[in-house]
């Protein structure tokens, strides 16, 4: 299934919801405010699970730490293979952050803002 398709989809459950059951799935609509959305910048938040995925990021793509669903810190990825943490004066490498925040402390590492993978 698409990013568009997914998305699409997700709308029309949830206008279905509010406005009643349509039968036929998602309708035209639920794909054009998808398409807008989507436009717009709107990219579904993904998990890291290596840290070459950290390096694959554009420079502004903004990664959340989270801990059992509650989010500890947000890291900006400020050059090349720099990460600058809130509270943390030095940027860290991608190998540093992933090392550290994934395989020491457990943390969950999610793009919400930014480039691909």
């Amino acid at each position: 299934m698409t990013a568009r398709e997914e998305l699409a989809a997700l709308i029309g459950t949830k206008l279905d919801r509010i406005f009643g059951t349509r039968e036929f799935g998602p309708a035209t609509q639920d794909y054009t405010l998808a398409d807008e959305l989507i436009a717009a910048g709107y990219r579904k938040p993904r998990d890291i699970t290596e840290a070459d995925d950290l390096r694959a990021l554009t420079v502004g793509s903004v990664i959340k730490l989270s801990q059992e669903g509650e989010t500890v810190n947000i890291a900006l990825k400020t050059g090349g293979n720099e990460f600058g943490l809130a509270g943390i004066a030095k940027p860290l490498s991608a190998a540093v952050l992933f090392r550290t925040a994934v395989e020491r402390d457990g943390f969950t590492l999610s793009v919400i803002d930014g480039g691909a993978a």
